[in-house]
């Protein structure tokens, strides 16, 4: 009956399984689950989705981590029977627990998986979850669709530097794949091993390695998080066989220092590492880069590990200034042929004294829309990634106190052939 519940979730677009148990604990770890946080399907936001899409006749597919899930109206239905058989087992119990009130089972569920919403919970009840799906089919990329989309975003991050003249950009054009639960630095690997190695031969080596339960029984990760870089090099080089190196940006010096030693060490590391990361990028790398991403936008920001995540940085611009005003900017491609690294060469040369006129270009696996930012938005976004956030995805954080990502980001390539 477990399984045929679990196939009917995945046909349904699930991408978790969540139950909660009094006295079955034993039987469903036997079935895969793990014990976790308390959840609710329901929230204000969620009702109003939920009657707004039954109003429409719309179903929407996606939930707050930008995890593809069923359809609210599907859920309004299931947290109303959720709740009925809830508020049967609150009267069954009442003689048992004090005061459980009919009033804590009206309306919207009492577990928001908080302190306050446990209280109202029966004491023995534990909520578990199992993972349904290891990661989700990468999507392609229109090559002239993403071009498009970059080039405007260029030009909106440099209209009011009127002394920007030319922009030269470089691109590596990969597919996009969405993580599952907290899995941004698995989901940036496995999309990085399908580029490099071409999908047949990352699909025949992905069947006879799993990488989450690879990095469970290696001790690197729990639900698929990766708070350790030298974790995230294990599971690139030894699981998934890619040529890797960990590089050391410096960047974690920059907590030891005050404002003004600050300013100075960021200027220090700006050359160093943007005209590292873009060579690498045009010798057939992809560098797998830590960062704390704002709510909304995903660009760097510093939240000291509150949202720590990873991107993968696929390219980068230049930022060309003929020392004249100009009301037009030119955009031109840098095409992945010969000539290419000639030409990015003679670019970051005339930029040796502005730095900051580097931007990096990157993708991570919460939104399809790329993200540009500067060098140094990036170092110091990495630079305070002290410690990640408990409790996050509704289960217990693994290896949060032993977090190294602070100054080092993972260059990947493919093997010899």
């Amino acid at each position: 009956m477990m399984k045929l519940a679990e196939e009917a979730a995945r046909d349904l677009g699930f991408l978790y399984m969540y139950l909660w148990t009094n006295d079955a604990q034993a039987f469903y770890e036997k079935c895969g689950f793990e014990t976790c946080s308390s959840i609710s399907l329901s929230s204000p936001v969620l009702d109003l989705l939920a009657k707004n899409s039954h109003e429409s006749g719309d179903v929407y597919n996606e939930d707050c981590d930008g995890e593809e899930s069923g359809g609210l109206a599907f859920l309004s239905n299931l947290e109303t029977a959720l709740m009925n058989r809830r508020k049967e087992e609150r009267k069954k119990h009442a003689n048992a627990h004090d005061d459980i009130s009919d009033a804590n089972v009206s309306g919207s569920s009492p577990v928001q998986g908080s302190e306050d919403g446990d209280e109202n919970m029966n004491a023995s009840t534990i909520w578990m979850r199992k993972r349904l799906v290891l990661e989700l089919p990468s999507v392609p990329r229109s090559t002239e669709e993403t071009c498009s989309a970059i080039e405007k975003s260029l030009l909106l991050k440099t209209k009011n530097q009127k002394e920007i003249t030319h922009i030269s950009y470089y691109l590596r054009i990969i597919p996009w794949k969405q993580q599952v639960g907290p899995s941004c630095g698995m989901t940036a690997l496995l999309g990085a091993h399908e580029f490099l190695l071409g999908n047949e031969a990352a699909n025949k080596q992905k069947k006879s390695v799993n990488i989450l339960e690879e990095a469970k029984k290696r001790g690197i990760s729990h639900e698929g998080e990766l708070f350790n870089i030298h974790g995230t090099h294990v599971l690139a080089s030894e699981v998934l066989g890619l040529c890797a190196n960990i590089i050391h940006l410096g960047s974690d010096r920059l907590k030891e220092s005050n404002n003004n030693a600050k300013t100075m060490e960021t200027e220090n590391l700006l050359m160093p590492n943007a005209v590292n990361i873009a060579k690498l990028i045009v010798n057939d790398s992809l560098i797998i880069f830590p960062y704390d991403p704002e709510p909304g936008t995903y660009e760097p920001g510093c939240l000291k590990g509150v949202k720590a995540h990873y991107c993968t940085i696929i390219g980068f611009a230049v930022l060309m200034s003929d020392n004249v005003s100009s009301d037009s900017v030119s955009i031109t491609r840098i095409e992945s042929s010969e000539g290419a690294e000639q030409t990015l060469e003679n670019s970051l040369r005339a930029l040796e004294n502005l730095p900051e006129t580097i931007l990096l270009i990157a993708q991570h696996s919460l939104k399809p829309t790329l993200v540009i930012a500067s060098v140094k938005d990036f170092l110091l976004s990495n630079a305070q990634l002290i410690k990640a956030k408990e409790g996050r995805h509704n289960v217990s954080r693994w290896v949060t106190d032993n977090m190294d990502l602070q100054g080092k980001c993972l260059q990947v390539s493919a093997p010899p052939s």
